[in-house]
């Protein structure tokens, strides 16, 4: 394993390769948004197993990192961790900088967090997906951030646009351990087909064999077997199931034992750490859940 440190014009080849496999083609950002100028000006990280590149990122003269990208068939084996590890040594060792930063997609939250880096609730779009700001001082042990982590906690947070609502939205979904209870008003809100909201429940539930996901709609639609949130729970019926509840008026999710949001007049409010509330409403839930129905469609399909 060897990683590179290099510039734009001496290795833009595999750069572009590596970049264009996670960004362009699996995650869908469209070319506009993948290439601009700060190549020209970043110094760049290339991650080699052997004579092939599989991983890389980019160091900008003013302390911002990002464009961190692993190939698929590498992740899961630490070449990200080891990338990260080497920006930040060159950052701190060759260009004297004591502060790093990055927007980074709220799906890879726990990974920075991971590495000691700390998060800032100002949720935003970039190339269409959910990002946030976090920041790692140099050279200084900290405690791992509590922030975002189920009864660790203790802010409220309130999302006001669609962006902080499809990140706090993932986020709850991240930090879940046993159970997420879940009620769609309307399945066609844009969050519940965006990518990284059904990989951050994929995610939960893929984790553990106890883990469950338990779905509430108000109705079924012809076709609704066609929602990538619907096919998801085929692909993971044993423990994601979904059923009918007609008096479904308004979204909720519920992360046990102390996770929960919800619509405000403001927009969308979140708690990790509210045990009362989360307790009420799984009640309520449970409820709800023993008067529901199957899906018809789910049932045809054998979902």
């Amino acid at each position: 394993m060897e990683i590179v440190v290099t510039r734009w014009q001496q290795h833009k080849e595999p750069l572009q390769h590596i970049r264009r496999r996670v960004f362009i083609e699996e995650q869908g950002i469209s070319e506009q948004d993948e290439w601009d100028d700060d190549d020209l000006t970043a110094t760049h990280f290339i991650a080699y197993d052997g004579k092939r590149p599989l991983a890389c990122a980019r160091l900008l003269p003013n302390g911002y990192f990002g464009r961190l990208a692993v190939l698929a068939e590498y992740r899961r084996q630490s070449w990200g961790s080891r990338l990260l590890r080497a920006v930040e040594k060159h950052a701190a060792e060759q260009a004297g900088m004591r502060l790093l930063k990055a927007s980074a997609q709220v799906i890879a939250y726990d990974f920075y967090r991971s590495h000691g880096y700390q998060a800032d609730a100002d949720f935003h779009w970039d190339g269409g997906i959910a990002h946030l700001s976090i920041s790692k001082v140099l050279g200084r042990n900290e405690d791992v951030s509590p922030r975002f982590v189920i009864n660790q906690d203790s802010e409220a947070y309130t999302a006001t646009d669609d962006a902080g609502h499809a990140a706090l939205l993932q986020l709850l979904a991240l930090a879940a351990q046993r159970e997420i209870l879940l009620q769609i008003s309307d399945l066609e809100q844009p969050v519940w087909r965006q990518a990284e909201t059904l990989q951050a429940l994929s995610q939960f539930v893929r984790h553990s064999r106890q883990r469950r996901l338990r779905l509430l709609l108000p109705t079924e639609y012809p076709g609704i077997a066609d929602h990538p949130l619907i096919q998801l729970q085929q692909r993971l019926n044993s423990r994601f199931e979904c059923r009918l509840f007609s008096a479904v008026k308004e979204d909720e999710m519920l992360v046990l034992p102390a996770g929960v949001m919800r619509p405000t007049s403001l927009g969308h409010s979140a708690h990790f750490s509210d045990r009362a509330t989360v307790a009420k409403a799984k009640e309520q839930f449970e409820e709800q859940w023993k008067s529901s129905q199957p899906l018809r469609e789910g049932k045809r399909l054998g979902l």
